[in-house]
């Protein structure tokens, strides 16, 4: 009589398959759409208030871009994960830049706005191009 390990794979496939694809969660899009008003607020106050309001959405932009990160992770949707890993990292290329050319916010100005619409514009295209994919590959 041959006994059956417990611990063997099966001989047999299932009826079920291993990973069934989803449909995106919303909770990622909530977080991106939070991480372009963070992104375009700290533009439009750092060019019609002053360029020292970086200060407040540097970090607004590395929580925001986190939480998107985390929750991206969780939802398994690796776009919104790269919008959210890249917010941190945008906000530390900034920080870094000023800090390492030992800018005055005077001095700082056109790089930080050049690289800031840069940012802007690429994070927009990039949110469209997944929220369109998203509509398009999901069965509704």
């Amino acid at each position: 009589m041959m006994s059956e390990n417990p611990y063997s794979p099966p001989v047999t496939e299932g009826d079920q398959p291993i990973r069934e694809l989803s449909r995106p969660g919303v909770w990622p899009r909530r977080f991106l759409v939070l991480q372009l008003v963070v992104v375009g607020l700290g533009v439009v106050a750092a060019l019609f208030i002053d360029i020292r309001t970086i200060t407040i959405s540097g970090p607004a932009l590395v929580l925001s871009g986190s939480v998107l990160a985390v929750v991206s992770w969780r939802c398994e949707d690796l776009g919104a994960l790269m919008c959210g890993v890249s917010g941190v990292a945008f906000a530390g290329f900034l920080f870094l830049l000023v800090f390492y050319n030992e800018w005055s916010p005077n001095q700082s100005f056109t790089p930080v706005m050049g690289c800031a619409f840069f940012y802007a514009a690429c994070l927009l295209c990039v949110a469209i191009w997944l929220q369109f994919r998203s509509r398009v590959s999901s069965p509704r």
